[in-house]
């Protein structure tokens, strides 16, 4: 099985998981990182096996702050770890940056639709003049009830299938 086809039915199903039931199996995940490494091995040798694990080492360390602080689940951290599997360092790192536009994009949205325009923005700029005054986040003393769940999963997806398309490998596909 192409890698390409193999990493893309791995992130979309991942989303389709996290969107419907709000994680992501540890099936998915760990068929994904186990695949990544056997078809990486399989088509590079030893060089696709470190490439691989160093992807995923890339992938897992990427996220793993924003588990540890509560900000996702750690199906999330798993399923970006698979992606690093499949794509190796660069490649994860590539998915990264789109996938943090995504990612933004996404939580300023939620944001603004839990909270409104204006406490969203009032929210970010007094978090921005906190960390720029003291170096450090603060609480938000502006809450308005608990914060809905940003399902990441789909951003995963959404910038590693763009990734995929801006480096042209979609195109391999067929």
């Amino acid at each position: 099985m192409d890698m390409m086809l193999f990493v893309l039915v791995v992130v979309i199903l991942g989303a389709v998981s996290d969107a419907a039931r709000g994680l992501i199996p540890n099936w998915l995940t760990m068929a994904g990182v186990s695949g990544g490494i056997t078809l990486q091995t399989a088509h590079d040798g030893l060089s696709g096996l470190v490439g691989s694990l160093a992807g995923y080492c890339v992938g897992i360390a990427l996220l793993i702050g924003f588990y540890a602080c509560g900000g996702m689940g750690a199906g999330d951290v798993k399923l970006l770890g698979a992606v690093g599997s499949c794509l190796g360092p660069f490649g994860v790192m590539q998915a990264a940056v789109a996938i943090a536009l995504f990612g933004g994009l996404y939580a300023l949205g939620v944001s603004c639709r839990h909270r409104g325009w204006r406490m969203m923005l009032r929210s970010v700029y007094a978090g921005c003049l906190t960390i720029a005054l003291t170096g450090c986040p603060a609480p938000s003393a502006t809450s308005t009830g608990p914060e809905p769940l940003l399902r990441y999963g789909i951003v995963i997806a959404l910038g590693t299938t763009l990734t995929l398309w801006w480096r042209g490998d979609l195109a391999l596909i067929s």
